[in-house]
């Protein structure tokens, strides 16, 4: 790797798109100072898009200046090692984009009071979860097109492609779907999801670069990128159908198994109700009822867009349970919930997802009607299984003012993770109830 051909051609890019390597650096470096102190209440709503934008149009830009699909550019007429001018183009987008957040990250942090160690690992960590995705595509998109115009038409079809035609294969969140929705990301399991849908891209842009500036296989290239669109697409809603929830907490459970203390043995779990509110779906707005139990509990009920498929004879039920004999200054955080549908076997006939996961130990069902159809006649039972971490106090110190020390605790460890049957939990447990319908 020659450095100085690589600088020179970096001085180039920077000296012929100064003005937008300057906005770039400017609005990556500004949106953290705003997010630090707060400047801008709504900056959050529309942060993201400003910045994919800054960030496609410096892509495409620095890119095109040197086209790798073009024949008459002066970088095939003159001994420019390919691999000099690649790493030149990335280091430009590492110059106006990632290097400016960073800094300003470090330079806020310590402002702030946070360790140096502390600072320098989040200045360097990616502040956005979703920005990996687009990266592959970002990035293909600028080496398969000539033009800053054709880039960017190139990138509005890929959007528009990536969010209507899955359409009709990919459903939203209903209650016979528990792993769709929000569940991925309230179990703390979204960063595993992603994992696929942020590396395999990656891989395919990379074979991109080959193709292009190995083998100059530019009609290979662009076909790489609707692969790789499609695959993004693909690994990013596949990990909601295939999770295997039992089998990761179950795994979870055996790994993270701890002795449990003394104190968690009076703890159990009992459900607030005798018998589960509950009424036909095309009643709710009739049901006052129903709608007070529901309000009481703090409870949102399913939009009509989940339940569009459902039907007015669908039945609308209601779940609470509480955790008993608790210490007071311990927590209970609620992981995941599902409800099983059993006959004789032990398979679950129907699995159910509730409205809202993290709205605490209250949840809202609806048991759409051609499930219900398949139950009348058959001596079923409701099984109710909850994930739940026991978080016992730890006390630490916190430096007041940078004078003081105050001796302090917060509910931050779990206490251990063991299985237990009926409505007992300690920590990660399975609790179940049943109701016969």
């Amino acid at each position: 790797m020659n450095f100085r051909i690589v600088g020179a051609i970096l001085r180039k890019d920077l000296a012929a798109l100064y003005p937008l390597a300057l906005l770039t650096a400017l609005v990556f470096a500004g949106d953290v100072v705003i997010l630090r102190w707060d400047l801008v209440p709504t900056w959050p709503e529309f942060r993201q898009l400003l910045l994919v934008v800054l960030g496609a149009l410096a892509t495409l830009a620095v890119f095109q200046l040197d086209s790798p699909v073009s024949l008459v550019d002066d970088w095939l007429c003159r001994p420019v090692p390919r691999k000099e001018l690649l790493a030149a183009k990335l280091s430009f987008l590492f110059v106006v984009a990632y290097l400016p957040g960073m800094i300003a990250t470090l330079i806020a942090d310590l402002y702030l009071g946070a360790p140096v160690m502390e600072a320098a690992q989040d200045a360097v960590l990616l502040r956005d979860t979703y920005f990996p995705l687009v990266v592959p595509l970002l990035l293909l998109t600028a080496v398969v097109t000539r033009t800053l115009v054709q880039g960017i038409g190139v990138l509005i079809a890929l959007l528009v492609c990536m969010l209507v035609i899955p359409g009709p294969f990919v459903k939203g969140p209903d209650p016979l779907n528990p792993g769709i929705g929000d569940g991925l990301a309230g179990a703390g399991l979204g960063w595993l999801a992603l994992t696929p849908a942020k590396l395999l891209p990656l891989l395919l842009a990379a074979l991109g670069f080959w193709l292009i500036y190995a083998h100059r296989r530019v009609l290979q290239a662009r076909i790489l990128l609707a692969i790789t669109a499609g695959m993004t697409v693909f690994l990013f809603v596949l990990p909601m159908w295939l999770l295997p929830w039992s089998t990761v907490f179950a795994a979870q459970t055996t790994l993270n198994a701890v002795e449990a203390s003394a104190g968690t043995g009076p703890i159990y779990l009992r459900p607030t109700r005798t018998c589960f509110p509950a009424t036909r779906l095309g009643e709710i707005s009739t049901n006052a009822a129903f709608n007070s139990a529901r309000e009481t509990s703090g409870l949102p009920p399913w939009n009509s867009e989940d339940l569009r498929d459902s039907g007015p004879e669908s039945i609308a039920f209601l779940t609470a349970i509480e955790p008993r004999r608790v210490p007071t200054d311990w927590r209970v955080k609620l992981n995941y919930v599902q409800a099983d549908y059993f006959a004789a076997a032990s398979t679950p006939l129907f699995s159910l997802r509730p409205a809202r996961y993290n709205t605490g130990l209250a949840h809202a069902w609806v048991l759409p009607a051609s499930a219900l159809l398949k139950l009348q006649g058959v001596d079923a039972s409701l099984k109710l299984r909850y994930s739940l971490t026991l978080l016992r106090p730890h006390h630490f110190s916190l430096l007041t003012d940078g004078r003081l020390t105050c001796s302090s605790s917060a509910s931050s460890r779990s206490d251990g993770r063991r299985q237990l049957g009926s409505l007992r939990c300690s920590s990660i447990s399975r609790a179940t109830c049943r109701a016969t319908t």
